[in-house]
C-alpha cells in the first residue's frame, strides 16, 4: 500500500513539472512540419552541405525563439527543367517543433505533414 501512495504522489508531481503556461505544450508530442527547399534563397542561407543548411535554419528559428526538436533536410523529387523560384531544389526541410511554434513555422512557410 506505501508503494501505491508512493507511486501517485509521483505521478502528481510529475504533472507539475512543467511551467504552468506550458503544461499542455509539454505534454504534446512534437509536431512534424515540412516547407519544400525552392530555387530562391532562403532566410537563414545555403549551406555547402545538408548539416551546415541545417545548422543555418536552427540559428535562424533559434533568433526567433522557435526551438526544434528534430530536424532534417530529405531529398525530394524536383523538376530539372525547371529554374524559377518556386520551384523544388529536390530537398525538404523536415522539422519537429513543439506545437506553440505551429503558427511561427507557418509563418516561414512551413506546413503540418
Amino acid at each position: 500500500m506505501r508503494y501505491y501512495y508512493a507511486i501517485v504522489i509521483g505521478l502528481l508531481l510529475a504533472g507539475f513539472a512543467c511551467e504552468k503556461k506550458d503544461r499542455i505544450c509539454c505534454a504534446l508530442p512534437p509536431v512534424e512540419m515540412v516547407r519544400t527547399q525552392t530555387q530562391c534563397d532562403d532566410v537563414w542561407g545555403y549551406g555547402s552541405t545538408d548539416e551546415e543548411t541545417l545548422s543555418r535554419l536552427k540559428t535562424y528559428l533559434a533568433a526567433k525563439n522557435i526551438q526544434l526538436e528534430r530536424s532534417a533536410l530529405v531529398a525530394a523529387p524536383a523538376d530539372p527543367q525547371c529554374k524559377a523560384c518556386p520551384c523544388s531544389k529536390g530537398f525538404v526541410f523536415d522539422v519537429w517543433a513543439n506545437a506553440k511554434y505551429i503558427d511561427s513555422l507557418k509563418g516561414l512557410g512551413f506546413s503540418i505533414k
